[in-house]
């Protein structure tokens, strides 16, 4: 059986992934097998479109193996290979739009200075991968057109890991009634692993349904099933403790309802139902957790309530703002090349040796005058999505949002950055003068053997590849 036949038969799709959550739960190395199978599977696609398929789908068990510890098996930023790989591979068969291929180069730069004297490659990989990960897909997502049964597809896919998780997790929760619940990120709901990705994982799966709801298409083939299938990743992410996941999604989920004028007076109905038991679900877990879950949202910590300390905003975004002035500080002080990539930690005066959780900061401290290019070529690039009129560009342009507000979480650490920023440039926006201009920036920009030849192979002209669709 192919992925793409799993994909599109909703019951058999829910049945398999409850099974190898069941079977991961026992042996991670079920799992491992079966990532194997997919990853031979997608080597003999016979479409870019079958081929992003099997993209997201890989992506998207990058927690889960986290939590399994299937490293050095398989990759521990499966999804950044992934997506590296892949993206190289259909760079050679389409066109691809220089814009982001201008922002890549200049991404890269940073990685040929240092001065902190302490940055290894592997700091490199864990820092840079991500971003060029997602400007390297982006390049290529304009030629890439999804009918409409390849959304549907497109969401079980990143759905069905996520399913595989919440499995995992529910086998591994002990009673709640066991559970001694404190107001910072809590891993006993997380299988042990991060709370912040975990939840950041089982929150973009809720989102991911809401997205098949505001279409009226299902994931399971029930409405009710992934109503329940919803409410299982909400409930498991908000006991994670972990707040920037759910925050993520849910302010963004509003525009997943602006289809169409025709459909107001339903998204309106369906909006409110999904409000309305999202507040239900939120005060009965408070009240589970003795007024715990809504202190947390607050920003109280045991500090706090206790008057030992005030409610700064250092403390509501547990030292990230810390890191950020930190970032800033740095960004100055090394104008204009920056620290060099992934030389911040090393480098940095009040949070020295923790790791970045906002992208946008870490880009200007290390990459300095090259990050603000990249930085305003990002934010610009939301132009591209705005101008995908597409009765599902709404999907789109959450994709393009959710990936920026989890850049301001946990960077780039997991797949749902790279992956939803470049998948949001979907039918692209592109005109005919910009691709001028950035192919012959791109030319300037080239620089030594390596990056040469890569150019030489992404800016020459090819021919217009056409998909018919994945299945």
């Amino acid at each position: 059986m192919t992925l793409q036949r799993l994909l599109v038969n909703p019951r058999l799709f829910v049945a398999v992934h409850l099974f190898l959550g069941l079977a991961a739960a026992s042996s991670k190395w079920s799992l491992i097998l079966y990532e194997v199978f997919i990853i031979f599977l997608a080597l003999y696609s016979t479409s870019s479109i079958k081929l992003i398929i099997h993209l997201c789908y890989l992506s998207a068990f990058e927690v889960i193996n986290r939590v399994l510890e299937v490293a050095p098996i398989l990759p521990w930023e499966l999804s950044k290979y992934v997506i590296i790989m892949f993206s190289l591979f259909l760079i050679q068969k389409i066109k691809t739009n220089s814009y982001f291929i201008v922002l890549f180069i200049i991404l890269s730069l940073g990685a040929f200075y240092d001065f902190s004297g302490q940055v290894k490659f592997i700091h490199i990989r864990y820092n840079l991968f991500g971003l060029m990960s997602a400007l390297l897909l982006a390049s290529i997502a304009k030629q890439i057109r999804l009918n409409k049964g390849d959304i549907i597809v497109l969401l079980r896919s990143l759905a069905g890991p996520v399913i595989i998780t919440s499995v995992v997790l529910l086998i591994r929760t002990p009673d709640l009634g066991t559970v001694e619940y404190s107001l910072e990120g809590n891993n006993e709901f997380t299988g042990g692993f991060g709370a912040n990705q975990v939840s950041s994982l089982l929150s973009f799966g809720f989102l991911v349904i809401m997205m098949a709801y505001s279409l009226n298409k299902t994931i399971s083939g029930y409405k009710i099933l992934d109503l329940l299938i919803a409410l299982a990743f909400l409930t498991q992410g908000l006991l994670s403790f972990s707040r920037g996941g759910i925050l993520t999604v849910l302010i963004p989920l509003p525009l997943l309802f602006i289809n169409s004028e025709k459909r107001k007076r339903s998204a309106i109905g369906q909006f409110s139902l999904v409000i309305f038991i999202i507040t239900v679900l939120f005060l009965q877990l408070s009240n589970v957790t003795n007024g715990m879950l809504t202190s947390r949202y607050t920003g109280e910590t045991h500090a706090t309530l206790s008057g030992q300390k005030e409610k700064t905003l250092d403390v509501i975004t547990t030292s990230r703002s810390k890191v950020i002035r930190d970032d800033l500080n740095l960004f100055w002080d090394y104008f204009p090349l920056g620290v060099g990539a992934a030389a911040s930690p090393h480098m940095r005066d009040k949070t020295r040796g923790l790791a970045t959780h906002t992208e946008f900061s870490r880009l200007l401290s290390e990459h300095g005058i090259f990050g603000i290019i990249v930085i305003l070529g990002i934010c610009y690039s939301f132009k591209f999505v705005l101008n995908d009129s597409n009765e599902y560009r709404s999907i789109f342009i959450v994709f393009w949002i959710v990936a920026i507000m989890s850049s301001f979480h946990s960077a780039t650490r997991t797949f749902i950055t790279p992956l939803l920023f470049s998948r949001a440039y979907r039918n692209g926006g592109f005109s005919d003068d910009n691709q001028v201009i950035f192919h012959a920036l791109a030319d300037r920009f080239c620089y030594g053997e390596h990056v040469l030849q890569i150019s030489r192979a992404v800016l020459s002209r090819r021919r217009a590849h056409s998909d018919k669709g994945c299945c």
